[in-house]
């Protein structure tokens, strides 16, 4: 009877831990290919600005998140590693509500030819998730980040 119970626990056993391998591989290659992008091109149409958005699980253990890189305007956006090349990475969120218009975050927009925008929500979510970085130095250009409610 031991024996039973115990090629029993170890069947179930293995098979849990193939599910959670299968589940951590399913998130991680969700990660690699974003659901949704959307370019801002710099006025001088040098650079490009990418804002990918990764989401999904459903009701149970939903996710959304989003990376902003930024790339010469011939980079291909396949060759991309947006979690080490990202200038900012947070939490899907919403600024909070204003003349009845709840707007997603981030906005981002271009200032001149060197210097991109991105507004943030401060609203939703741990700000411990949102993360910021300066661009590459050989990118020679600046970003400006304003949190905001």
């Amino acid at each position: 009877m031991r024996t039973l119970i115990r090629i029993s626990f170890g069947a179930f056993a293995l098979f849990g831990s193939l599910m959670l391998m299968r589940l951590a591989w399913t998130f991680h290659a969700k990660l690699q290919e974003p659901n949704s992008s959307k370019v801002y091109q710099s006025p001088d149409g040098e650079f490009k600005a990418v804002l990918a958005t990764w989401y999904g699980g459903g009701a149970i253990s939903p996710y959304c998140r989003a990376a902003l890189v930024v790339l010469p305007i011939e980079a291909q956006l396949d060759k991309v590693d947006f979690q080490t090349s990202a200038i900012f990475s947070a939490e899907c969120a919403s600024f909070a509500l204003q003349d009845g218009i709840m707007e997603s975050s981030p906005k981002i927009s271009w200032k001149s030819e060197r210097l991109l925008h991105v507004e943030f929500s401060t609203s939703a979510g741990p700000r411990s998730s949102i993360q910021l970085r300066t661009p590459e130095p050989a990118v020679n250009m600046k970003v400006e980040f304003e949190g905001k409610p």
